[in-house]
């Protein structure tokens, strides 16, 4: 895969996924909050012990967050090899010489 492209895939994927969490919770707050409003539930109450739905919004944001990271570490891993011709110590790598006095 070409390098540009493969970040170019990273940036699209992690800004959709955030696109659509941004929407999704903002439906479901607007949702919410029309459904449970005061003039209808007075007096709330307090729901405890739902096990599913912990591990639900502990599960799935880690998996997001492992894909966003593998979708990333795939386009980026062409950075971590040296091409063929270019072994360190060869003449193909920049080198810089810092000066002795710098004013």
């Amino acid at each position: 895969m070409d390098p540009v492209r493969g970040v170019d895939l990273a940036f699209w994927y992690i800004l959709g996924i955030s696109v659509l969490l941004l929407v999704g919770i903002t439906v479901v707050m607007i949702y919410f909050v029309i459904r449970y409003r005061r003039s209808k539930h007075p007096d709330p109450v307090d729901i405890r012990d739902n096990l599913n739905l912990e591990v639900v919004w502990t599960v799935l944001p880690t998996l997001i967050a492992l894909t966003m990271f593998w979708v990333g570490w795939k386009s980026l891993r062409w950075r971590l090899t040296w091409p063929v011709r270019c072994i360190p110590g060869c003449s193909c790598i920049p080198t810089t010489r810092k000066p002795k006095v710098s004013w």
